[in-house]
């Protein structure tokens, strides 16, 4: 049970982070049917070199095999749908695009600086990490064999909820999933309860579908022990592209992979424009 004095603190970092980070990210979306769409992903704005970039999942990206995604750079105004997106696959897992005028134009989300990337993923013991992002379902299943609408609109504007959420990481050997990659993976608790806002402070944390392509944040909350701490101190830790239900795990990409894959992204599409 939270103390009150936690509990204030929580709720503080909380709505200070997800007023912050709110205005950077944006839902990826499918069209599945004439008029119909819902939502696949996360995706964030990033300013890298002078240009704007959307970066998601490679396994969110991959949904435009099919019909195309789209992004929301204008919330209230219509999907934009991506170009033909640079991937890499596990254990990076990333998707990035260069978005071009007609991709951005209206736009009132800004792009994150790719200095607010963090060098390396080092957060203090017992920092307090945050995640924003677009689950695809309100809740988590009950049953197994449970049938389940995602999030979704005919004809109108789909607009699914941003779920900001605080978490910590797990550094306990025995949670690690013997099949990921210390070296390119951290992973962060993701149990049955999260802090949200309410009553109580612990809500139910939603299905975790759709969190992927988020960013992690480390708040660094913990690290100045809460002197002087504002969300603009929060550096970009990771990005999430995995769940593990049977260890309560949500598992990212560390920020020194994530950042050095987006370099490189960066840099294969800038050969390719000027040599195109």
């Amino acid at each position: 049970m939270l103390s009150h004095e936690e509990r204030a603190a929580y709720e503080h970092i909380l709505g200070e982070m997800a007023r912050h980070v709110d205005r950077f990210i944006t839902p990826i979306s499918q069209p599945k049917a004439e008029g119909y769409g819902s939502p696949v992903g996360s995706g964030t704005y990033l300013r890298i070199n002078g240009f704007i970039y959307l970066v998601t999942n490679e396994h969110v990206a991959r949904w435009m095999l099919d019909s195309g995604i789209g992004h929301l750079p204008r919330r209230g105004a219509n999907y934009r749908r991506l170009p033909s997106i640079n991937a890499l696959e596990f254990p990076v897992d990333i998707g990035i695009v260069r978005l071009d005028n007609s991709s951005w134009e209206g736009a009132i989300q800004v792009p994150l600086p790719i200095d607010r990337l963090d060098e390396r993923y080092d957060p203090v013991p017992g920092e307090i990490l945050f995640i924003c992002g677009y689950p695809v379902y309100a809740r988590r299943g009950i049953t197994e064999y449970e049938i389940r609408e995602p999030h979704g609109t005919y004809f109108d504007f789909l607009s699914p909820p941003a779920v900001p959420i605080l978490t910590y990481p797990v550094s306990e050997p025995d949670r690690f999933p013997p099949d990921l990659d210390p070296e390119f993976h951290a992973v962060v608790n993701y149990e049955g309860d999260a802090f949200r806002p309410g009553e109580q402070g612990l809500r139910e944390s939603p299905d975790p579908s759709g969190l992927s392509g988020s960013l992690l944040w480390d708040t660094k909350f913990m690290a100045c022990k809460g002197e002087g701490w504002s969300p603009s101190m929060a550096r970009v830790c990771g990005q999430v592209n995995r769940w593990n239900n049977d260890r309560g795990l949500l598992i990212a990409t560390k920020v020194e992979k994530l950042r050095d894959a987006l370099l490189s992204a960066v840099r294969d599409m800038n050969l390719h424009t000027s040599t195109g």
